[in-house]
């Protein structure tokens, strides 16, 4: 593992084979626009699109610990095909709740000399790791379910051996 994995972040990329327009069109299919809080779909996330090419999708599974949000963008990538981009990460009111998780144990460690404040440490990292661990989970089965929607393009072919050199 680097130290990389343990932030809240996660980017992938998927070549497809599909038009961008088609590539647009299932994201927007596996989205449901109605559904804020629990699940009234069979639809895999919820969100939709905010921008031409551009889409926000939260999961759509039920309660989870993070609740992880995916910003996919869908470009165009060589002569049929299409790109899809996706970063995903930790909603703002997750992130700005981290800082004030670790803080007043680590200040109340620093200024105060009690001993039985130690064992608080401890406690802290577990949970800041429960979390790192959870965030990974979640935002890898959104690219996950990405993934097995969208088939991988195929590479370019070789070119064909004839003997005589390019000119």
């Amino acid at each position: 593992m680097r130290a990389r994995d343990l932030l809240p972040w996660r980017d992938f990329t998927i070549d497809t084979c599909c038009t961008p327009q088609a590539t647009h069109e299932t994201i927007d299919r596996l989205c449901e626009r109605s559904a804020l809080y629990g699940r009234s779909t069979d639809a895999p996330f919820a969100g939709g699109s905010v921008g031409p090419g551009a889409f926000e999708l939260r999961p759509n599974d039920g309660p989870s610990l993070v609740g992880v949000v995916a910003h996919v963008v869908v470009r165009p990538a060589h002569a049929r095909g299409a790109q899809v981009r996706g970063a995903v990460g930790l909603p703002w009111r997750v992130a700005a709740w981290l800082p004030c998780l670790a803080a007043p144990v680590l200040i109340d460690v620093l200024i105060a000399d009690d001993r039985w404040l130690v064992a608080a440490m401890p406690l802290t990292a577990m949970a800041l790791a429960l979390l790192v661990a959870s965030f990974r989970h979640e935002a890898g089965a959104v690219e996950q379910a990405l993934r097995s929607v969208f088939a991988e393009a195929p590479g370019v072919p070789d070119p064909p051996q004839t003997g005589v050199p390019f000119r």
